[in-house]
């Protein structure tokens, strides 16, 4: 990803003249999620959030277990780390949705042995790009200070950064018929909350625009109170699930909306 405080995502690529030549026309793009199904949800304005992969390493020094003042732990820092990151939330106003998680920890030690060195990886989602910049400073300031307070040295890079997905009014009006009509009807089309999920789509919506929108695949339905009913799995779940006839909507969508920007309705 660029330097911080450099151009975020799709702001970097246009400046890059990425798009110039040749430009595309639109993009439309589909995932699924545990709606009912032949329901469409799309975010006005956000419907994804922004978001970086983080990848912090953090050098010590391999020693026994029996003579740990030896070495140089890793284990103390990255608690550390951890302990911080969750301050983090405490740090930028709480009107801002923003999420922090560490998915992966690789290390060389042993039920005995120390190792020298551990390597995190996480994300990083806000629904506002203004806001990654502020938070990735923050997390570097958080790593770097949390392996000096141990007598180590750590580093952070942020990686795959993504803008959040924005529909805009435009182009709701614009497709919104095609979409109504391949739902089946207005009643089955809904404005959803913004979602901390994020979808490289965002970058070429931005550069081009478009829309992104979530169709239902699932044997759920909306309750009285708006909230899901029956058997939801949220997405990347090992329970996941989707049934067929939420796929057909999907096929409707993208031809519906194709043929009729294609053909200038």
């Amino acid at each position: 990803g660029p330097p911080l405080g450099e151009p975020f995502g799709a702001d970097a690529m246009l400046k890059a003249g990425i798009f110039d030549d040749p430009k595309p026309d639109m993009c439309f793009a589909i995932h699924t999620t545990g709606f009912p199904l032949n329901n469409v949800g799309y975010g006005d304005p956000t419907m994804t959030a922004a978001s970086t992969l983080f990848i912090i390493k953090i050098q010590g020094k391999q020693v026994h277990g029996s003579m740990p003042w030896l070495g140089l732990d890793t284990m103390p820092v990255l608690a550390a780390i951890t302990n911080g990151f969750a301050q983090i939330y405490r740090q930028v106003p709480a009107t801002e949705a923003v999420t922090l998680s560490i998915g992966k920890v690789d290390t060389v030690g042993r039920s005995n042995i120390v190792g020298d060195h551990t390597v995190v990886q996480g994300t990083m989602r806000a629904t506002k790009d203004a806001i990654m910049s502020d938070v990735e400073n923050r997390m570097k300031r958080i790593v770097e200070h949390a392996a000096a307070m141990h007598g180590l040295t750590a580093t952070i890079e942020f990686e795959q950064q993504v803008p959040s997905t924005i529909n805009t009014k435009e182009w709701i009006q614009k497709l919104g018929p095609s979409i109504e009509r391949a739902a089946g009807g207005a009643d089955n089309v809904h404005v959803v909350p913004p979602m901390m999920a994020y979808d490289d789509a965002s970058q070429f919506i931005r550069a081009a625009g478009g829309l992104y929108v979530m169709i239902g695949t699932q044997n759920v339905t909306f309750g009285k109170d708006g909230k899901l009913e029956g058997d939801m799995v949220p997405n990347h779940n090992e329970k996941y699930y989707v049934v067929d006839e939420g796929m057909e909507l999907g096929v409707r969508l993208h031809s519906y909306v194709a043929m009729d920007f294609l053909a200038g309705k």
